[in-house]
């Protein structure tokens, strides 16, 4: 039995549970190929892009991001592709189409059970303008780690 104010799991399959953690965790999340295509992505990352998950599903970063972020884009799905150790991590002050946002991402390899690389996942936080930077990110980083170790 769950507590008066949160959500009873026990019954659910892991694939809900992760499905349910994906979108209430408080970041975009996204899954590009290869290619810099579009495979899925959370709700708040949909919005953050300013439109629905099912119309930028199977978009390249090219048709999502304006020329110049989209290059920046590219380049680091390129990069995480290419090193598997590190996840990439990067702030930027960026233009959406919810307006200017300073967000810190992270930028990792996805594998399959074989460990065949089959895109690069992505996590990123909108950090609050009211805040100090370096006091922002340690905070995210730290909920970055926890979603991470989940």
């Amino acid at each position: 039995m769950a507590d008066k104010g949160t959500a009873d799991t026990s019954g659910m399959a892991i694939g809900e549970k992760f499905r349910l953690l994906v979108e209430n965790v408080g970041a975009g999340i996204a899954f590009y190929d290869n290619n810099g295509t579009l495979v899925s992505c959370n709700s708040a990352e949909a919005e953050s892009l300013g439109d629905q998950m099912e119309n930028l599903v199977g978009k390249s970063v090219f048709d999502i991001f304006d020329p110049q972020y989209a290059d920046t884009v590219f380049e680091r799905i390129r990069r995480a592709l290419e090193v598997s150790e590190e996840p990439g991590i990067y702030e930027d002050e960026i233009s959406l189409p919810a307006g200017t946002a300073r967000c810190l991402s992270i930028y990792s390899q996805v594998t399959d059970k074989e460990g065949h690389v089959t895109g690069v996942g992505t996590i990123s936080l909108d950090i609050p303008a009211k805040k100090e930077a370096g006091e922002a990110v340690a905070e995210y980083r730290k909920r970055l780690a926890d979603i991470i170790d989940f």
